[in-house]
């Protein structure tokens, strides 16, 4: 149970984030922290305005904390957490995994123009890879983007989410039992997350109730 104090805490703090007023909001979340230590909304929404305010390690520790507190995973975090690791030991420019989140509320021809620099500019970094191929219609190029995702070893999330439209593109070419069988071993790998074995249920309902046709996956991701 939250303490009603704790969720007025928060509803604040997202408020003054939303409006821009990053310390405010910081200091906010951070009271709804301390009151609600295991509560993990506070923390991710304060990584957030973390990375907002260029606090790379600041932002790290929250991500790691919230996925201490959910390791089937929660949101982005895994995701977050793979591409901040990365940043800070070198492997891509910090900031980097802020500009693509933001990439979400860019107009669609605008956000596939920036993946595909993206992806020239940092060819090791996964996240776009996935997005890369969720963005194009063609099938052989889709499933050639999902595999350059997968070989640069992603965090669950997204490794899941390449899997899953894995299985849907071999579902598309007729391919039903082999798509079923990606999706019964994604299902029991331990990794796996929470979000990873709902989108695997409702692709399997989805191929039930249509006489085996296909549905794209949908990512869970949730930004302030």
């Amino acid at each position: 149970m939250v303490p009603r104090k704790a969720e007025r805490l928060h509803r604040r703090g997202r408020t003054s984030g939303e409006t821009h007023h990053l310390d405010s909001a910081i200091e906010l979340l951070t009271r709804a922290v301390k009151i609600a230590p295991t509560w993990v909304y506070p923390r991710y929404d304060r990584a957030f305005l973390w990375l907002r305010k260029e606090e790379w390690v600041k932002a790290l520790e929250d991500y790691r904390a919230v996925d201490k507190l959910q390791p089937e995973g929660f949101f982005i975090t895994k995701t977050a957490i793979w591409c901040l690791e990365r940043e800070l030991r070198g492997d891509f420019p910090k900031g980097t995994y802020i500009s693509f989140v933001d990439l979400e509320w860019e107009e669609l021809e605008r956000r596939k123009q920036e993946i595909e620099l993206m992806i020239t500019n940092l060819p090791r970094f996964a996240p776009a890879w996935k997005d890369r191929a969720l963005l194009t219609e063609d099938s052989n190029e889709r499933g050639q983007f999902l595999e350059q995702a997968l070989s640069l070893e992603p965090d669950a999330e997204i490794y899941g989410i390449c899997i899953l439209e894995r299985a849907n593109l071999l579902n598309k070419s007729g391919w039903r039992s082999e798509a079923r069988k990606v999706l019964d071993e994604l299902g029991r790998n331990a990794k796996t997350t929470a979000n990873g074995k709902a989108l695997i249920r409702e692709m399997l309902r989805s191929w039930n109730e249509s006489g085996e046709e296909k549905a794209e996956p949908k990512e869970q991701v949730e930004k302030s």
